[in-house]
């Protein structure tokens, strides 16, 4: 009786230790789903062996872990009825690892798998709920979504995808998905797309929710939406810590993954063209306050190469343009009474003899619509200088090849103003990348907002972007 009564007093120690501590430990994998040959239930298994493997040779004591979007199943043509079989009945407050006989074995080995490692597991799976009409032609509803396991093994939390992006699956009613954890942090989460919208992700940020779970399969886009640089611009603006984790396929364009604290900065990111699993750890504060004595500097010796990642590139033909020229120092657009965007850059041609390709500059500026790779559209600002392979705007965005860029133009100061109407459905942020697609960070750039003025300046002169601007969304 005096050991078990031990046990339990340590354990109850551990518990309030672990809420007093203002950091957690967190890790985020980049998931490359390896073919596997064999049916779909033979896959999905062999990756969910893949996922446990990963967490098993982790060799810290972690409090959560999340994997990405759709690497489950990715890869796989088979019939609705196959998916039906392997798609998961979700319920909250439920254990499968207790529960065998009423789930699908990956889903129990993941519930086990939460319990053995004592962490917090978030997956991202296919759900499958019973329906009935004619509007239900195979007998269930399927949703995109995401399921996090706590360290018992039990299902704490769930959410399904809101914005699709082309998935063959319902659209659900909007979930504002929260859930508390044993080491005293609250946690919102959301699924790759959804971080466009205002619905859910921001509206679980009104609510004072600072730390989420962000799994994904993102697609990269230049010159404002490649992976790792939304997923800061987002963390930063919202100053909210961001768990990321990316699907790794980098020949078909997709990967990035990272840990963030807000406004402090990317503890770690990942970001590569190399096919493979990346897992991330970092140590996150549970509560926090940027100044520039505490900012984040990524300390990462590692340095990804992205030459090989398949990128694509927005349209910019109806964005209005000016060259940069270094003997001017201002410049403004006017697009309409609601928008425009004023820079004032100090620049100088550093007048080196060039052997390499060197990028040319020009100053743009847009508001309107436009489509996602013609699967949804949305309304979006941008005022930014952006780095161009030749004079013409339809080579704005692209990267040169690493090892034969060159930057001729060095920038001693860059201060950019977006004015636009004051709207509760519309958010703007900070956007800056180097060419290996890392953003400039906290030290680099400073960002403000006076109602409707929001400025990004450069901090430091000289750092040789291919992004620098400023990027918005109206909902």
């Amino acid at each position: 009786m005096r050991i078990l009564t031990a046990i339990l007093v340590i354990g109850a120690l551990a518990q309030v230790l672990c809420e007093d501590s203002n950091t957690y430990k967190a890790a985020v994998v980049e998931y490359f789903p390896k073919k596997i040959d064999g049916n779909l239930n033979e896959v999905v298994e062999g990756r969910t062996n893949e996922y446990i493997e990963i967490l098993s040779k982790i060799g810290e004591k972690l409090d959560i872990i999340v994997y990405p979007e759709s690497t489950l199943l990715t890869g796989v043509v088979v019939s609705q009825s196959k998916l039906i079989e392997e798609a998961a009945i979700v319920e909250v407050e439920d254990v499968p690892c207790a529960n065998e006989k009423n789930h699908q074995k990956y889903f129990v080995n993941l519930s086990c798998a939460a319990k053995n490692h004592k962490t917090y597991l978030s997956v991202n799976l296919l759900e499958k709920v019973k329906c009935e009409g004619e509007k239900c032609p195979h007998g269930w509803w399927m949703y995109n979504t995401n399921v996090v396991f706590d360290r018992t093994g039990k299902i704490v939390a769930s959410y399904r995808k809101l914005n699709l992006f082309g998935e063959n699956v319902e659209v659900p009613k909007p979930m504002r998905t929260t859930f508390t954890t044993d080491f005293g942090v609250t946690f919102g989460m959301f699924i790759c797309f959804d971080i466009m919208f205002k619905e859910p992700a921001l509206e679980v940020v009104n609510q004072g929710v600072k730390h989420f779970l962000y799994p994904t399969m993102w697609f990269s886009e230049l010159p404002f939406l490649s992976a790792v640089q939304t997923q800061y611009m987002w963390s930063y603006e919202n100053d909210v810590v961001l768990l990321a984790s990316g699907a790794n396929n980098p020949k078909k364009g997709s990967g990035g993954s990272g840990i963030y604290q807000g406004r402090k900065g990317p503890l770690t990111t990942y970001m590569s063209d190399k096919e493979g699993t990346k897992v991330l750890i970092a140590d996150v504060e549970k509560v926090w306050k940027y100044s520039e004595d505490n900012e984040i500097v990524e300390t990462s010796k590692e340095v990804e190469d992205v030459d090989g990642l398949l990128l694509i590139y927005d349209k910019l033909e109806y964005y209005n343009t000016y060259n940069l020229d270094v003997q001017q120092r201002e410049y403004r657009f006017k697009i309409s009474e609601d928008f425009e965007c004023n820079f004032k850059v100090e620049a100088r041609n550093t007048e080196v003899e060039v052997s390499k390709k060197s990028y040319h500059y020009k100053l743009v500026a847009y508001s309107g619509e436009r489509s996602f790779s013609g699967v949804a559209t949305g309304n979006v600002q941008a005022c930014s200088i952006l780095t161009c392979t030749d004079e013409s705007l339809k080579n704005c965005g692209h990267r040169i090849l690493k090892n034969e860029d060159t930057y001729p133009i060095k920038f001693d100061r860059i201060e950019i103003e977006m004015k636009v109407k004051e709207n509760e459905n519309s958010k703007q942020f900070p956007n800056a990348i180097y060419s290996n697609l890392k953003p400039l960070g906290s030290r680099n750039v400073d960002w403000k907002e006076n109602g409707r003025s929001k400025v990004i300046s450069l901090k430091t002169p000289g750092e040789p972007f291919i992004t620098f601007g400023i990027f918005g969304r109206v909902f």
